[in-house]
């Protein structure tokens, strides 16, 4: 009998967001705190909800009101919002979660510009935590960058060449496929469509993430 058994390792079935979600979930707690006002409660949370969507867009007379009324009442207002953000934060980690598993990763044989990287990344957490339009502009700029410093390395600096020009020039001397090309084109022609007011969707914002991707990779792998 093996009197020294192999220690069970963390349970898989179980993970930190449930824990998080037990000690605090966000409509529960919402609940809670209005439960001897309920229809106040109601109230104040489409007050906030307005407050929140009139600071990070464009707000309506309606909602310069509601705002005027939070900045006469700071504490209502700091413990509001204090609640939305961590409403949101919480309710991203699942789906942030099952998009990071679909991200493969970019190896590379030779040196990249930190610039491209720091675009790179920037799209890559802005899809994962579902802004899809910014992710989609964001990996057109990582796409312009990582494309310049290629066709540096090839051709020398070609300065003030737009992005269709370098992947046309790419394509013509036979520095990419014609594959790569056609991926690194959709990626422009995508971040265009969400710049010109054509919003997307998550799947489409998907598929920029891997052609950006795919066409870094040929970059720098070579």
């Amino acid at each position: 009998m093996n009197e020294n058994p192999a220690p069970h390792g963390p349970d898989f079935d179980w993970s930190p967001v449930d824990d998080l979600f037990c000690s605090f979930d966000p409509e529960e707690w919402w609940r809670r705190e209005w439960k001897a006002y309920p229809d106040l409660g109601k109230q104040m949370r489409r007050m906030i909800e307005i407050v929140v969507s009139s600071l990070e867009g464009l707000a309506s007379d309606d909602a310069e009101q509601v705002r005027k009324f939070f900045e006469e009442w700071p504490e209502c207002r700091n413990w509001s919002t204090d609640w939305w953000y961590c409403k949101d934060a919480v309710e991203r980690i699942v789906p942030i979660t099952r998009r990071f598993v679909k991200l493969s990763p970019i190896l590379t044989r030779v040196g990249h510009q930190q610039e491209v990287n720091v675009y790179l990344r920037e799209a890559t957490q802005c899809f994962l935590y579902g802004f899809f339009q910014a992710s989609t502009a964001l990996f057109r700029t990582a796409l312009e960058t990582g494309i310049k410093h290629f066709c540096d390395r090839k051709l020398g600096a070609l300065p003030g060449a737009k992005l269709y020009d370098l992947i046309a020039q790419a394509e013509k001397l036979g520095l990419v496929s014609l594959h790569v090309g056609a991926m690194a084109s959709d990626v422009r022609i995508a971040a265009n469509k969400v710049i010109h007011e054509e919003p997307i969707s998550e799947q489409q914002a998907f598929d920029v993430l891997v052609k950006t991707r795919g066409v870094l990779e040929e970059f720098y792998k070579s």
